[in-house]
């Protein structure tokens, strides 16, 4: 990441056979192996199956980000 200055994305949920799989573990051992600062966070929050913004942001930083 480091030698092309790139961040990665990671959301709330990922969509799997018709519905949301929430993926924040995966998402939190990524951050962990690269560096938190290679990484934007999304919440998408604007879809009505997921929870509101702050809600996903709080199990974000529960989880150690």
């Amino acid at each position: 990441m480091r030698k092309y200055d790139v961040l990665l994305e990671s959301v709330y949920a990922q969509p799997v056979n018709g519905s949301y799989k929430i993926n924040i573990p995966d998402n939190i051992a990524a951050m962990k192996a690269i560096g938190p600062e290679h990484f934007v966070i999304s919440t998408d929050s604007g879809q009505t199956v997921n929870p509101y913004w702050y809600e996903s942001y709080t199990t974000y930083f529960k989880g150690g980000v």
